[in-house]
């Protein structure tokens, strides 16, 4: 009985082209999620060039303080 409603389903979806919205939109949210990380990580580049590597930590002071430090 459920076999029979699922290819029912997949009858009525197979020519809608929702086929090809599944496969591409995963990979849309991998490239977007790729573009973001790679202009974020171009503008902090640009922003802190001098002190790339260095510890932010050492430079301001955390505004939160532990209770148990």
């Amino acid at each position: 009985m459920m076999l029979r409603s699922l290819s029912a389903d997949f009858l009525k979806i197979r020519g809608k082209g929702i086929w090809l919205l599944i496969i591409l939109a995963p990979l849309g949210v991998v490239a977007i999620e790729a573009l973001n990380f790679g202009l974020r990580l171009d503008y902090l580049s640009k922003t802190y060039a001098d002190d790339l590597w260095e510890d932010s930590s050492e430079r301001r002071p955390c505004s939160f303080r532990s209770p148990y430090i």
